[in-house]
Parts: C-alpha cells; structure tokens; sequence
C-alpha cells in the first residue's frame, strides 16, 4: 500500500479479492483488500496499490487481480 493517510498503513501488504459487484467498484474506484498482517478487508482505491511478488506462504484469497481491475478501470474511465 502507498499514499495513504494513516501513515502506518502504508508498506503493508494484502491482497486483492474478487469484485462480487464489478459495477460499484468502477464507480467508486476501489477494490476490497484483505490485509496479510490482520486479516480485515478494506476498500482501497486502486491508485493506493503496488503490484508485488507474492509472499511464500500467503493464504491464497482468489488471486491478486488488482493490476488488471486497474487497467479496466482505467479503461473504462
């Protein structure tokens, strides 16, 4: 995570879930994270994440989608 205003939260790591609606997270321009440290799910805005390597050993939450929700997002306008 990157340029958030909670400070603390910036440099973790988490994982980006499934859209259950494509829809409102094209509207709202965020994506629900699922923080490794924690485990809590946020909603994040998209430029607010950096795509990296995933960690040995990281539950697998359905997949790190987030730089192609980006690109469609993006695309989408």
């Amino acid at each position: 995570l990157r340029g958030l205003s909670k400070l603390e939260m910036n440099g973790q790591r988490g994982t980006v879930l499934p859209l259950e609606f494509p829809e409102q997270a094209k509207a709202l321009g965020r994506l629900a994270v699922m923080m490794e440290a924690t485990g809590k799910r946020l909603s994040l805005k998209v430029e607010n994440l950096v795509k990296v390597q995933s960690t040995a050993g990281a539950a697998k939450t359905g997949g790190d989608l987030g730089e192609e929700w980006s690109a469609l997002l993006n695309e989408r306008g």
